[in-house]
């Protein structure tokens, strides 16, 4: 136990430290398949990455502060790999290829594709290779999975086959600084090893000689190739070998390297070769490979994959900026230090908002809850005027999906989902409890529904990840039993929807990825398709009419539109009259539907749409509203009189009064707990775990010189700790200014403590150092200094 706790308990400031606690699982921020730098990045800071959610594609003009996704994300097109022009600084182009729908181009940094498979019969695209000299000669080469060779000399606008490795997956193309005058291009091929054309793709010769492992999974050459011939290949379970030969002769250069299922390797400018295993880490030579160190301080891997490290590329002013990008299954990860110490770059804003549920009495109470990617529940009791933080218990803090008890008035209980498990909370926010899916394992909840009848038979449901049942609990969230008797083998459940009149139908459905919708008829126990009409779809979002005994008619999104069934969900069909996007991920309908017919949609980056008749035909409502991507929709239990509904985007919460002709952003309150990824401790600060602090954790030091920093962007600033009998004093810099020493002795413990609060500042990047001084007020005893969370408004 810790001096700060043993000073706790000495003072009967009495926190139950370290009882029954479960492990604290990193939560896994946004799994990227690649990142791709701009040929100019020192200059134009622009990159993008594709994301491991649906393989969206994601921009970021600053450096990777902040991103965004394009105009056209490209969603739902399986993106594989990407590509910038080489003349990109003028011509604006960028290239993508996916698995199944061939290769695209956009001319304008990204923001808008264009389809271009003229020529192409194999539309599995593994890689791109562009010339050097694209300006002039437009040249760009793919590869793909099958081990086919296309070109094109008219920057995609047309293709022309120039070879095939008959069953093998082409992993890189990769021209000659030297293109224009030697003509020569290497291909790698995933157990063929390398190909070398010096005639510009028209033939072809095996460079394997000394290539004892030819599972190839990437190329890079020297920046002075046309001089040293020096080449580096990644191979899946040899290594690293090196060529001084162009590629005539390979010598395995593995010193340092432990785990040899290595999956890139890239030069640098200045000719630092950087490499990354799959498991092990960022590998660095400063000396033509010879000899290699692992660097990997500040990265954070996940139990939930082995599979970690994905792709690196590296700044074209490296030679000055020593900036490097990797991307994970645990995200998108950034050194500026040469690989030395690494920093998370949080692809999705903490300030996106992926859940909301409105109280049942909201027409009474006005309160509404929000779950957001990171910071945990916000609450508002004033319809989303103003917020609050509701994180007491909290051990992991990004929230998927959050529900409201019907007889919230009087229970006052709320649910949410998690990596870790169901939270609930019978305190209308204000303390939380963990109560896992399965003991002593991790499944991600991603949805959960109430049964109407929740204060009689406190039954409620849930969907976890990949492979998993649908879960149900009698004992209010207490304990569950999975159920997967009926399903499809290893089943990929997206949604549920609870009859409202379960109670007596015992009626449910559910939306699989790729299998339809199944029903139950017996509480969830047994389930049998119900999908006619969308057998291979992939259900993203189900609605059902609040007056199903009446009318069965049940919505859901696809990947392909919007259907309905008016059957009980035997048979759909499409409603997508006046629907310019594909991608439906939200549905929702009116609480008085069977007078209004009202039903909203959102098409992820498309907006919200709204039928007043039924589906039949939709317009938009987005005044206001874009660009943002639409995570959720909460239709007020009293819309038919109010006219009031919300949306989570990746922006906040949005609301409109007036059925959603106008909208307003009303969150700009975000919490960053301590152990966010942009909280950048040095020193020697140690961390405890509890339920009753904010995201049940703080950290602690008394170590003088011991700081905290931490980047973020808005107006105002709260930094929330401990006040009390032996806290210490700490130094408060704001970009780079010193702005006053803060006394933290109190006589008596005060936890939740607002210690330093900045207002009016412009809205923009800033930055907050806390040091750890290392002295204290006379009466103190102890030089503490505590972080447990951040506020920022925009």
């Amino acid at each position: 136990m810790s001096k700060l706790l043993k000073a706790m308990i000495f003072y009967v400031i009495i926190i139950l430290i370290f009882a029954h606690l479960m492990v604290y699982a990193h939560q896994t921020h946004d799994p990227t398949i690649t990142v791709t730098l701009s040929p100019n990045f020192s200059s134009d800071n622009t990159l993008f990455v594709i994301r491991d959610e649906i393989f969206t594609l994601y921009k970021s003009v600053d450096g990777g502060k902040t991103y965004y996704p394009p105009t056209d994300p490209l969603t739902n097109k399986d993106l594989t790999t990407f590509a910038f022009s080489t003349d990109f600084s003028v011509d604006k182009s960028v290239f993508a290829g996916t698995q199944t729908e061939g290769f695209f181009k956009s001319i304008d940094e990204g923001e808008t594709w264009t389809q271009l498979n003229n020529g192409l019969d194999d539309l599995f695209i593994t890689s791109i290779g562009v010339s050097p000299d694209f300006a002039a000669n437009k040249t760009i080469y793919i590869g793909t999975l099958s081990g086919n060779i296309f070109g094109s000399l008219n920057g995609g606008d047309n293709w022309t086959k120039i070879g095939t490795v008959p069953g093998k997956r082409i992993t890189g193309i990769i021209f000659s600084p030297g293109f224009q005058t030697d003509a020569t291009i290497f291909i790698t091929v995933y157990g063929g090893g390398v190909a070398k054309s010096t005639d510009g793709g028209s033939s072809w010769k095996w460079l394997n000689s000394g290539l004892e492992n030819r599972n190839l999974s990437a190329l890079s050459l020297s920046p002075d190739f046309e001089i040293d011939q020096t080449i580096f290949v990644s191979t899946m379970g040899g290594g690293i070998f090196r060529s001084l030969t162009g590629g005539l002769q390979w010598t395995l250069v593995n010193n340092g390297i432990n785990d040899l299922m290595v999956r890139d390797v890239e030069v640098s400018p200045n000719k630092t070769v950087f490499a990354i295993s799959k498991g092990e880490g960022v590998y660095r030579s400063q000396n033509d490979g010879a000899t290699w160190q692992v660097f990997n301080e500040g990265i954070v891997l996940s139990p939930q994959n082995n599979n970690h490290y994905r792709d690196i590329a590296i700044s074209d002013g490296y030679a000055s900026d020593q900036t490097l990008y990797v991307a994970m299954f645990e995200g998108l990860y950034i050194s500026d230090s040469r690989g030395e110490y690494w920093l998370d770059t949080n692809i999705l804003s903490i300030v996106m908002n992926r859940s909301i549920a409105v109280s049942p009495d909201f027409p009474v109470d006005q309160t509404i809850f929000a779950g957001t990617y990171g910071g945990g529940v916000l609450k508002s009791s004033d319809a989303g005027d103003t917020w609050e933080v509701m994180n007491r218990g909290f051990k992991n803090t990004f929230i998927s999906p959050i529900t409201v008890s019907p007889d919230y008035s009087n229970d006052q209980t709320l649910f949410t989902g998690t990596l870790i498990g169901v939270f609930k909370s019978i305190d209308a926010g204000e303390t939380w409890a963990v109560y896992p899916l399965i003991p002593n394992k991790i499944r991600f909840v991603r949805e959960l529904e109430v049964s109407p009848n929740y204060s009689a038979d406190q039954i409620i449901f849930a969907t976890a990840e990949f492979g998993a049942g649908v879960f149900r609990s009698e004992d209010g969230g207490k304990t569950w039993v999975e159920y997967l008797n009926g399903l499809p083998t290893m089943p990929n459940i997206k949604t549920i929807v609870i009859s409202p009149n379960f109670s007596t139908d015992q009626t449910l459905f559910i939306g699989l990825i790729k299998n339809g919708t199944y029903k139950s008829t017996d509480g969830g126990i047994s389930w049998t398709p119900s999908n006619i009409g969308i057998e291979e779809q992939s259900v993203l979002s189900l609605a059902i009419n609040p007056d199903f005994d009446l009318e069965q008619t049940l919505f859901v999104g696809t990947h392909q539109g919007v259907f309905e069934s008016v059957d009980g969900g035997s048979t759909w069909y499409p409603l997508n009259t006046n629907i310019p996007y594909e991608t439906v991920n939200v549905v929702k309908v009116s609480p008085q539907y069977l007078i209004d017919r009202t039903v909203f949609i959102s098409t992820y980056q498309g907006g919200v749409y709204k039928s007043s008749d039924g589906g039949i035909t939709w317009m938009d409502i987005n005044n206001g509203l874009l660009p943002n991507l639409i995570k959720d929709i909460a239709v007020s239990p009293d819309y038919y009189y109010d006219q009031t509904i919300f949306v989570g985007t990746s922006q906040g919460v949005y609301r409109s009064l007036d059925s959603g002709t106008n909208w307003s952003r009303v969150q700009t309150l975000n919490r960053y707990e301590d152990n966010d990824d942009l909280m950048d401790f040095k020193g020697n600060w140690e961390t405890a775990l509890n339920e009753k602090f904010s995201g049940a954790m703080i950290h602690y030091s008394n170590t003088g010189g011991d700081t905290v920093t931490f980047t973020f962007k808005g107006s105002f600033l709260r930094w929330i700790g401990y006040k009390g009998p032996n806290l210490g004093k700490a130094d408060v810099y704001l970009d780079d200014a010193l702005i006053g020493i803060v006394d933290l002795y109190s006589p008596n413990y005060r936890r939740f403590t607002p210690l330093v609060e900045i207002g009016g500042l412009p809205s923009d990047w800033h930055t907050l150092v806390i040091g750890v001084k290392g002295t204290k007020n006379d009466s103190s005893s102890n030089t503490y200094v505590t972080i447990d969370a951040i506020d920022v408004k925009d």
